[in-house]
């Protein structure tokens, strides 16, 4: 069911229109409290003819005989307006200020009059943090002909461990070859503090041209101001939703993980999406048993978590599902300033981790005691 009352002020921002037009007559109208009711719909559809009806009634839909405004006029004043704040910049100028204002990492390059731009990129502090924390998949796409100088957009997205996907930049580039492909993509990669290593997973369209850009990097209708403001809303949005995704993870535990041994050990150090595929694991290992050519052991190999043989031997065993089971991309449950690449002596720290090991190493018996040993030599060696 639909509710008008639950629509979001956000999706109808407010405008403020001076009566002082030449050629504009406007008409001010008391609405009252005709919105405010109680009705619901049975669609969406049922909802925006009730509206419609409505609005007609109260005269905004009506030509009235002395307004001689018309579509256009509208146009030339929005254009009028956006050019007055923009001043003597030209719009990429302008976007660029806009990104410097509101504190985004942006890169550019021209061509060799050194005036024109080419291809700009941008992308957001917080972002910068969520690609050095998640930097497994990279997924990348571009969106054509969406605005008035039909420059694509370049969009580069990843994903966390809450199987939520975020913003990790964006490019306006000159035209679709691979030579502005593998740019961003060399910008895309220096975001990363260790440069070397590129998402393990690269997803895109099959678009030949953007694959070839891939492939040697591995081996080595608005205007653009009104796309750039949609794109900075979608991303905070983004960070809020995944920081709150975060948040579920360590402090709500579901009833069908409490007291139960496989498990134990990750209650708010595994995201909830990760161990909704180590539970649906456990259910297919009651089919499956200990046969691995039975289970296949793909959510291994794709995933980086137990498949269902693997956890139907620790269940029989009585034995919890190790953390060094999975790999880190499910244990990561925040971003921080450690992903921040800037020119300064790196903060990243292990202590909290060095702490935690020597805890469970005070807690186990000597044979584990020994396997840890050994595994810390490994790592020193």
């Amino acid at each position: 069911m639909v509710h008008p009352n639950n629509i979001s002020r956000e999706l109808v921002p407010s405008v403020d229109v001076s009566p002082n037009i030449e050629g504009v007559v406007v008409k001010a109208v008391d609405v009252g409290g005709d919105f405010n009711n109680k009705q619901e719909f049975d669609d969406r559809e049922s909802m925006l003819i009730w509206i419609q009806r409505n609005v007609t009634d109260l005269g905004f839909g009506s030509k009235e005989p002395d307004n001689v405004s018309n579509i256009r006029q509208v146009y030339n004043i929005w254009y009028r307006n956006n050019k007055a704040i923009r001043g003597d910049r030209s719009e990429i100028q302008q976007l660029l200020k806009m990104l410097d204002d509101n504190k985004y990492v942006s890169r550019y390059r021209t061509c060799d009059d050194g005036v024109t731009v080419r291809d700009v990129f941008w992308t957001h502090p917080d972002s910068i943090k969520l690609f050095n924390t998640f930097p497994t998949v990279l997924l990348l796409d571009s969106t054509y002909k969406t605005n008035k100088y039909r420059l694509p957009l370049f969009e580069m997205v990843g994903v966390t461990s809450t199987i939520k996907t975020y913003a990790v930049g964006f490019a306006f580039l000159e035209c679709e070859k691979e030579d502005n492909y593998r740019w961003a993509l060399e910008v895309c990669r220096s975001l990363l503090k260790e440069q070397v290593k590129m998402p393990k997973a690269i997803v895109t369209d099959r678009d030949t041209v953007l694959m070839n850009a891939v492939a040697n990097l591995a081996n080595s209708k608005d205007d653009l101001c009104r796309d750039w403001d949609t794109v900075n809303l979608m991303i905070k949005n983004q960070h809020n939703e995944i920081q709150t995704t975060f948040g579920r993870s360590t402090t709500v535990l579901e009833h069908r993980f409490q007291d139960n041994i496989l498990s134990s050990q990750f209650i708010g150090n595994v995201s909830r999406a990760g161990l909704n595929y180590i539970f649906h694991e456990a259910k297919r290992g009651e089919t499956v048993g200990f046969d691995s050519v039975k289970c296949g052991c793909t959510i291994t190999r794709t995933h980086g978590l137990p498949c269902a043989c693997v956890i139907t031997k620790k269940a029989r065993l009585g034995e919890p599902i190790r953390m060094d089971e999975v790999i880190p991309h499910w244990k990561r449950l925040s971003f921080d300033d450690d992903g921040c690449v800037e020119g300064e002596k790196s903060n990243i720290s292990i202590t909290s981790e060095l702490e935690a090991i020597q805890e469970r190493f005070s807690k186990a018996d000597d044979n584990m005691k020994l396997h840890i040993k050994e595994q810390l030599r490994k790592i020193g060696s």
